[in-house]
């Protein structure tokens, strides 16, 4: 899950509480099994998410994350999300792979089994890709596949009493059948005393700021108190390459659920060819990775300097790996889209060269080399 920094996740505390409490109820075989967290892109979804595992991790061990498109195969993977004994493993594959059986009823036989003494936490992100459908009415209703899913997990979850819970965070709101109990979380854009204490997280956007202040005060009503946005303008409201005046003009005439979008199409297209060639080979990756594997893409070039860059307008994530301590980068699947509308996008046979390079790049980095 991508997620802000702990240092940069504020203005949630009551969200934060009532989530608990829905999660961890007095008496867990009665609280509700579903937890929905909705609102807008960049509001903090996934980052409320994996704090709630945080908090969860003594009482919830076992936490399997699923991100985008789910269905009764993703479901049949979850050992590759957990952490369990072989025996356990062996176990829960072989109960959730007998055919002919309903999924409500595979699940059943796992929590009522190899997971009864283990409290689980099954974590569906980013659930309005590939699991949502619009309704005709300005609203989403969830595919058949994926409300299989979710009844599925609630209904197992009820029938077997167990504490294990289910959340899902969406970007839109959708309708679940009566018979499954959730609790929904509305997140909201930040205000008052919660804005402020993000801003001053900030360099550029908060009280010591050096920039121009009409600037300033302009980023900040474009952000319009998403945080992820406000992050995001922070990176470049002083960067000497970007017209940001022009930039601000483009985002504040749109609408706020699509500011985020426009920001990037704005940033990509400023860029240097040479940045968006790297921004092109990155996006073949759909999980974090070291510079070593993108530079694996395309060895006749060198990467580090549009990397940099990339990085230094927010175009590419990056992170420290709490294991290696090395830094991980990641092309947003927001950005994903425009990147395929750039001039310097992959064609098919490169963008197939480019896969199985990755592929050779990660196996030499985390199995070991055996050769090509």
């Amino acid at each position: 899950m991508k997620v802000a920094s702990r240092e940069g996740f504020v203005g949630r505390r009551r969200e934060l509480q009532r989530c608990l409490a829905a999660l961890r109820p007095s008496d867990p075989g009665t609280g509700p099994p579903v937890l929905v967290l909705h609102g807008m892109g960049g509001l903090g979804k996934s980052t409320l998410a994996a704090r709630l595992l945080d908090r969860l991790r003594h009482s919830h061990a076992h936490q399997a994350v699923w991100v985008g498109k789910v269905d009764d195969l993703e479901v049949g993977k979850l050992t590759q999300r957990i952490n369990v004994d072989s025996d356990t493993h062996q176990r829960v594959n072989e109960l959730l792979s007998k055919p002919g059986i309903p999924l409500v009823d595979r699940l059943v036989f796992v929590l009522d089994g190899p997971l009864a003494d283990t409290p689980c936490v099954f974590v569906f992100d980013d659930f309005e890709r590939g699991n949502l459908d619009d309704d005709g009415q300005g609203g989403h209703v969830c595919t058949p596949e994926a409300l299989d899913v979710v009844t599925a997990f609630a209904a197992a979850i009820a029938r077997t009493a167990s504490p294990s819970r289910v959340i899902v965070t969406s970007r839109h709101d959708f309708p679940l059948p009566t018979r499954v109990r959730a609790v929904r979380e509305s997140l909201l854009e930040l205000s008052g005393t919660d804005l402020d204490k993000k801003l001053r997280l900030t360099q550029h956007l908060g009280p010591t700021s050096t920039i121009d202040p009409a600037v300033r005060d302009r980023a900040i009503a474009a952000a319009s108190g998403i945080p992820r946005l406000i992050e995001r303008l922070d990176r470049v409201v002083a960067d000497p390459q970007i017209d940001v005046a022009a930039l601000l003009d483009a985002i504040t005439e749109t609408t706020v659920e699509y500011r985020e979008e426009i920001l990037a199409e704005r940033l990509l297209s400023a860029q240097r060819p040479e940045v968006r060639q790297v921004l092109g080979l990155a996006s073949v990756y759909e999980i974090p990775v070291p510079e070593p594997a993108i530079m694996a893409l395309d060895p006749s070039q060198s990467v580090a300097g549009p990397l940099a860059r990339a990085v230094a307008v927010g175009l590419i994530e990056s992170g420290v790996h709490p294991g290696t301590g090395g830094t991980r980068y990641l092309v947003s699947n927001l950005l994903k889209p425009l990147i395929e509308g750039c001039p310097e996008q992959l064609t098919a046979d490169d963008r197939t060269t480019a896969v199985a390079r990755a592929a050779r790049a990660l196996y030499r980095l985390w199995v070991g080399s055996r050769g090509e």
